[in-house]
């Protein structure tokens, strides 16, 4: 008999996240699946709709903020059957982001992206002395796991397609670079760029502007391309809201500041020109900083491309499709179960044993660490 599986994500890119497990499940008939998107707990009497749909399901699949995941886990008070909730991440995790691992512990299942966050969160778990509840997964996010097929790695080059000719893509983000006059200046130079490559064609792949909660201190929004609506655009510039996936099919190279859509180039074996014109920890470029492939735009040579460093590569990117099937079986079997809470005195330790997330903002990184902690003791009580 098949399992009930249900998804929740919040935005596109959540969901995108979901799509290889929740396949893998339902191949064969081994589950059910059914899409949730978790914007309904911004409504009245959103909760009580949410556990209902959840009632009679087996799995839950999380991808979603600590927010949203600690909102699941308070719809199943202790001592009401919950389903086995797994949460994985839809994008990029930050060495200084610890608050993003501390709000999953009440998970049965978390899918880290990659060895180095595996390490890190075992540390973590280890630290506050509780069983570890992580395992190695893979990026996520990355579409070229499922048209893969069994986790065959890196799928081969078919650049050029749509054009016949060389081309690029330049992944923006919203609200990076962090100021507008560093947007204004990125699209100036990304504009200069393709003029000095009049046989290579770029593509501007836009991004909407990430909502946030109601409340929330807001963040600079807009985005490059909107500082290109006006100029002069060279005639091989095409701005555009294809799938990544497909834009990856039709290019050789990407460029982004710090994209989680670069992860996804370097499964396919393209080429990546990491952005680094701008202030660092503002762009949030901590992740690529010892990849190899951070330049400058006036530098970037599309004849020689930035080497890519391996020991980095194995360290910090990974091909889900290598695992899917493993992660897949062990769910279908698996059974959920009380989580206990952390040691509450050790989280005192936590800068001791990551020095790395406190500096340069000690304060951020406490008042981070504290709204983490009350979302998952709130969801335990």
């Amino acid at each position: 008999m098949p399992i009930k599986v249900a998804v929740l994500y919040r935005r596109y890119a959540h969901e995108k996240a979901t799509r290889l497990l929740a396949g893998t499940l339902a191949r064969d008939g081994r589950a059910v699946v059914s899409r949730h998107c978790m914007s309904m707990l911004d409504q009245p009497g959103g909760a009580g709709r949410l556990a209902h749909a959840l009632h009679e399901t087996d799995v839950a699949i999380l991808s979603c903020g600590g927010r949203d995941i600690n909102a699941v886990l308070r719809c199943f008070p202790p001592g009401i059957r919950r389903p086995y909730v797994v949460s994985l991440f839809p994008g990029i995790v930050l060495r200084r982001q610890l608050d993003a691992f501390v709000t999953r512990l009440g998970c049965d299942r978390v899918l880290l992206n990659s060895p180095a966050d595996l390490a890190r969160y075992r540390m973590l778990c280890a630290v506050l002395r509780v069983p570890c509840n992580g395992e190695l997964y893979g990026a996520a996010w990355f579409e070229g796991a499922a048209r893969a097929g069994e986790g065959a790695g890196p799928l081969p080059m078919t650049a050029h397609a749509a054009r016949g000719g060389p081309a690029s893509v330049f992944f923006e983000q919203a609200g990076v670079p962090h100021r507008p006059e560093d947007m204004a200046d990125l699209a100036r130079k990304l504009l200069d760029l393709a003029r000095r490559n009049p046989e290579r064609h770029f593509y501007i792949k836009i991004r909407a502007p990430e909502p946030v909660w109601p409340g929330a201190r807001t963040t600079p929004q807009g985005s490059v391309s909107d500082f290109m609506v006006g100029r002069a655009m060279p005639p091989n510039v095409s701005i555009t809201d294809a799938p990544v996936s497909t834009l990856l099919d039709q290019v050789d190279s990407c460029l982004t500041v710090s994209s989680s859509a670069a992860v996804e180039a370097l499964l396919r074996g393209r080429h990546v020109y990491i952005v680094a014109d701008y202030p660092a920890r503002q762009n949030h470029l901590a992740f690529f900083c010892k990849s190899g492939l951070l330049t400058r735009v006036a530098h970037v040579d599309f004849a020689s491309p930035p080497v890519l460093r391996k020991a980095w590569m194995d360290r910090h990117v990974v091909d889900p499709g290598l695992h899917v099937d493993r992660v897949g079986a062990a769910i279908v079997r698996a059974q959920s179960s009380p989580r206990p809470p952390p040691a509450r005195w050790r989280r005192w330790l936590l800068p001791v044993f990551f020095p790395d997330t406190v500096l340069p903002h000690p304060r951020t990184w406490l008042r981070q660490l504290r709204r983490a902690f009350q979302l998952l003791e709130a969801a335990g009580e």
